[in-house]
């Protein structure tokens, strides 16, 4: 697997992570918000001589670029990894969105819906935040700011980004550990991307003119973005299948990599094939 580039793309340095088989079909990975690409290192080495997997750090996440404004928004990620497939000259690509990895990919397939062969989403929606809960958000990002990202305010990040069952799971108390050290260590640079989520525009009307093949992994456990509004993805969509997670959160490909990975690739040989 080759090592991580930095491009100069769109304004911004993105640091992306590619295995380069350019021969086999491609495998866009785009990461939860306070996570990095790295949340799909299993699922890479998995795919290893099967698919082509590139894993972009979104702007102002992982090794990309910081930026100094008040929010990173969605829509300047998705302009982003456009950028990046055509610099890399990616088409026909299988998108995987953990989250915030969905919110950017809806944009990309409101502009340019020919660039995306399939999408899984994994823990993502199509709705925006709802009223109270963006309100709840910002406050809590504001206190932030000021108080940082550790102690009760760490706990707090954990128990919405993994279910009941992961946390006390003692089998994968050293995967949680690393997170929760990896969230501190991104502190308050996590906060203008965090903003950028919490503002995302809703895209339920664009979903059914939407046929690109979706396979919608839901845990049952995910308290951030509940069962139900990946029941109305599926509803809204002409093409799609929902698959409910047991004993899950919010980070399915984290939490149940043994489920949500064959799953995944089961969806993409399914589309080539077809």
């Amino acid at each position: 697997m080759t090592m991580g580039t930095v491009l100069e793309l769109n304004g911004s340095t993105i640091y992306v992570v590619d295995s380069g088989e350019a021969d086999l079909p491609t495998l866009l990975c785009l990461h939860s918000l306070w996570f990095d690409h790295s949340m799909f290192d299993r699922l890479a080495v998995e795919a290893k001589g099967r698919f082509r997997v590139v894993r972009p750090d979104f702007r102002g996440q992982g090794r990309s670029g910081r930026s100094a404004g008040r929010s990173i928004e969605i829509e300047t990620c998705s302009r982003d990894v456009e950028a990046l497939c055509d610099t890399l000259a990616l088409r026909d690509v299988h998108i995987a969105g953990q989250s915030m990895g969905g919110d950017v990919a809806w944009q990309i397939l409101r502009r340019r819906p020919g660039l995306v062969r399939s999408l899984t989403l994994m823990g993502s929606s199509a709705r925006e935040e709802p009223a109270d809960q963006r309100v709840w958000a910002e406050r809590w990002i504001l206190e932030s700011q000021t108080l940082g990202i550790g102690g009760d305010r760490a706990v707090f990040l954990m128990e919405a980004l993994f279910g009941r069952t992961t946390l006390a799971d003692p089998a994968r108390q050293p995967m949680l550990r690393h997170w929760r050290t990896f969230m501190e260590g991104v502190g308050v640079s996590g906060l203008s991307p965090m903003i950028g989520v919490v503002e995302r525009p809703g895209v339920l009307d664009l979903l059914p003119s939407i046929d690109t093949p979706t396979l919608v992994l839901s845990g049952t456990e995910d308290r951030v973005r509940p069962p139900g509004w990946s029941q109305e993805v599926v509803d809204l969509m002409p093409n799609a299948a929902l698959v409910r997670l047991g004993s899950c959160g919010h980070s399915p490909i984290l939490e149940v990599p043994d489920q949500v990975i064959p799953l995944l690739f089961a969806h993409i040989d399914y589309v080539e094939q077809s």
